[in-house]
């Protein structure tokens, strides 16, 4: 684990009102040792707080985090009253495959690939998560370690429930626990449909589905219109090719395939999307 000489950690626990908007950064933190030495152990200097989302903010963005309608209101401010926010900069390890899973980490801005190093130590990338996903959902409940490493690939904010905290708040709101099976049922869902696009799917079109679903990320997806839609891919290309299941020659044949066919036009790391019902209607192919 490398040394995180940026890393804060801050209690959002404090009180419903209070905590979300809490400036100052605490140097110790209320995470068991393990969990300490996963996320570094120094703090940033107070003179150089992280932005810390607003109360509207959070509210937001744990509804998004649960399937639609999940969530009731007793739950989110049982929730909102829980747990420690930290700040962590690219390129660090959030949670390695080596430490004891202790509790559940919400991803609160920026972005997180999610894989393991091979034998060479090159990363091996399985996924990425953006803002309002979570990173892992499941490790704690199963009470060994966590089941795969995540790497912070830009600056990122967490938000870490600590698993005996989420007892007690389960325990007081059973609808919590409810909310939280469906977060596990949804995420299995998304791994088996992925399995089996690996499988059934040839490449042009889990390439298109990946475009698709970064479409989606930025809030636009099968129902837009065909006006072009630019996106600026923030990791490289071999890391996009492993979590197709393909090489990265061939991910950049299926881009100059899908750019011969007019459904997109790329530049670099720049990528406009020209033609969405053609991309849907590739990505649905077998």
């Amino acid at each position: 684990m490398p040394h995180a000489s940026t890393v804060a950690t801050i209690a959002s626990g404090a009180g419903a009102n209070s905590a979300p908007r809490q400036r100052s950064v605490a140097r110790k933190s209320g995470l068991s040792a393990s969990a300490s030495q996963g996320l570094g152990a120094s703090a940033i200097p107070p003179e150089i707080p992280p932005e810390i989302p607003s109360q509207a903010q959070l509210r937001q963005i744990l509804l998004a985090a649960f399937p639609a309608g999940q969530l009731s209101e007793p739950a989110l401010a049982s929730l909102l009253g829980l747990g420690f926010m930290h700040v962590l900069p690219a390129k660090s390890m959030c949670l390695m495959a080596s430490q004891p899973a202790e509790g559940l980490w919400l991803l609160l801005r920026g972005t997180v690939s999610v894989g393991r190093h091979d034998a060479q130590m090159q990363w091996s990338q399985r996924c990425t998560v953006h803002a309002e996903e979570w990173i892992d959902a499941e490790s704690a409940w199963l009470g060994g370690n966590y089941l795969d490493n995540a790497r912070a690939e830009t600056e990122v904010l967490l938000w870490f429930f600590p698993l005996p905290a989420l007892e007690r708040a389960m325990a007081a709101e059973p609808v919590l626990a409810r909310s939280l099976l469906a977060v596990g049922a949804e995420r299995l869902k998304r791994a088996v449909g992925g399995a089996q696009d690996l499988l059934a799917k040839h490449v042009l079109a889990r390439c298109a589905a990946w475009l698709l679903d970064e479409l989606r990320v930025l809030g636009q997806g099968e129902g837009s219109s065909t006006a072009q839609t630019q996106l600026v891919l923030s990791q490289r290309k071999c890391a996009i090719a492993s979590q197709l299941g393909t090489s990265p020659e061939t991910f950049s044949r299926s881009l100059r395939q899908l750019r011969e066919m007019g459904v997109i036009a790329s530049k670099g790391y720049r990528i406009w999307i020209l033609d969405v019902p053609a991309l849907v209607r590739l990505a649905q192919s077998a």
